[in-house]
């Protein structure tokens, strides 16, 4: 996403530049989470699934996979509508998307 108010530039250091080596590590981009984050992840995950209807996590799980809501909608025999509400009813829901 753009956003005109916002500027993205590199930071380059020098050697005698004595930085923080924390400030660097806050300041990385990761692509993806560190083991104990994704792990941490998986838990509360499963934990909220659990919490779901069948239908409710059994659609959840088909969307978490990647399917489109064209797809989803026709395996359960709904709207798109339906699966749209739904999602957005269960994005709600989850206290670790919310944080």
């Amino acid at each position: 996403m753009h956003r005109p108010d916002c500027q993205v530039e590199s930071l380059t250091f020098e050697e005698d530049d004595h930085v923080n080596p924390l400030l660097i590590d806050a300041l990385t981009d990761r692509k993806t989470p560190s083991p104990p984050d994704e792990a941490a992840a998986r838990i509360d995950f499963a934990d909220w699934l659990a919490t779901l209807d069948w239908r409710k996590r059994h659609a959840m799980q088909q969307m978490a996979r990647g399917w489109n809501t064209v797809d989803v909608r026709k395996r359960e025999g709904v709207t798109g509508g339906a699966i749209s509400m739904m999602r957005q009813k269960l994005a709600e829901s989850c206290p670790f998307l919310n944080d």
